[in-house]
């Protein structure tokens, strides 16, 4: 049977007034209830006004420059000076916005900053920040979510936790535990607080702003498809269920073509929609060059098995990450270590 059709608020009004007049305690109730919603419409029109602040101050910035370059019949080389000093200041302008908004903005950010191949120097540098320095949630957020979300208290499921998280990035943070039975270590992704409504109000507004852009500019075209087909897929993003089903899958692939890859496992019985663990993998990120040297990682190789797997991903499998983020390598003196792959961690080939 269907539920009956929600009443509209101006008829649900009038009946809480009436209780409210007929009991002290209700009217308490409607008082706060009415307090706090005032409230999260305060916090959603301000974040809502930060968010086109920053996409007018963003774009208009440029456009002004652009139509003052032309207007002066500037020189390619003055042009290419002014823009660069427009981007010293508008791109960390950005990052700064988009730290503070968090959600989709900072993903956002991570994609434009891990294309050093379109966008400036001085904006690629600025959205480093990104890729996993942001804000973490509080140890008491996280110990409610995990007694929520797999049915224990983190004492009872961890011989060991660590509170400061290892990164936090736009959707969650990631923590290393060790579990009880058989002392493992592993790393527990954990959603952060509210970042399922953000980005699905988000979406609404980076559509519009998308749909602005691409009116004035048709070159922009490409980002709004962009954005159309992730809109479409975030739900499936905001389960960790999918993400842990999808690292079972690549594993198993890689096992069978025999690529040489390490693709960290989900700890059976400890995934759940907000929260899962995986095998913990220590290491360092491959764009650190200074201990790329100092383990003697044979990088002509690395790049080889990295494209493999990417390869085996796409072509043979149609199964890929589609949001690779630096990620860390374990050094080994093996001189046939496992190659990276995605998600999180991988293992080095090293100089004979």
């Amino acid at each position: 049977m269907s539920p009956p059709p929600a009443l509209p608020a101006r008829l649900l009004l009038p009946g809480a007034l009436a209780a409210a007049r007929a009991s002290p305690v209700s009217a308490v109730a409607l008082c706060v209830a009415l307090l706090l919603a005032r409230r999260a419409l305060r916090r959603a029109l301000a974040r809502l006004y930060r968010i086109y602040t920053t996409a007018l101050i963003t774009i208009g910035s440029y456009t002004l420059a652009r139509r003052a370059l032309r207007a002066i019949g500037a020189s390619a080389a003055t042009e290419a000076r002014a823009y660069s000093a427009l981007d010293g200041v508008i791109a960390p302008f950005a990052c700064d916005q988009f730290c503070a908004l968090r959600s989709l903005w900072v993903k956002f950010g991570q994609y434009i900053g891990s294309r050093s191949d379109i966008v400036p120097p001085r904006w690629a540098r600025a959205l480093e920040a990104l890729q996993d320095d942001l804000p973490a949630d509080a140890p008491s957020y996280v110990r409610e979510t995990i007694r929520a979300q797999l049915g224990q208290h983190v004492d009872e499921l961890f011989s060991h936790f660590e509170w400061e998280p290892l990164a936090s990035a736009s959707v969650a943070q990631v923590h290393r535990a060790t579990l009880r039975d058989g002392a493992r270590p592993v790393a527990l992704k954990l959603q952060h607080e509210g970042v399922d409504a953000l980005m699905r109000s988000d979406f609404v507004a980076a559509l519009r702003i998308a749909r602005f852009v691409v009116r004035r500019n048709g070159d922009f075209e490409p980002m709004l498809t962009v954005l159309q087909a992730w809109a479409r897929e975030v739900e499936r993003e905001l389960d960790f269920g999918h993400e842990a089903s999808h690292l079972r899958a690549i594993g198993a692939n890689m096992r069978a073509a025999g690529v040489r890859a390490c693709v960290p496992q989900p700890v059976h019985g400890l995934v759940a929609q907000r929260v899962f663990c995986m095998e913990y993998v220590a290491g360092f990120k491959l764009t650190d060059a200074e201990l790329l040297l100092l383990h003697g990682v044979d990088r002509e190789a690395l790049m080889r098995r990295v494209t493999l797997a990417y390869a085996c991903q796409l072509f043979t499998f149609g199964r890929y990450n589609a949001d690779p983020h630096p990620v860390r390598a374990p050094p080994t003196d093996r001189p046939r270590a496992r190659a990276p792959v995605s998600y999180t961690h991988l293992t080095l080939p090293t100089k004979r």
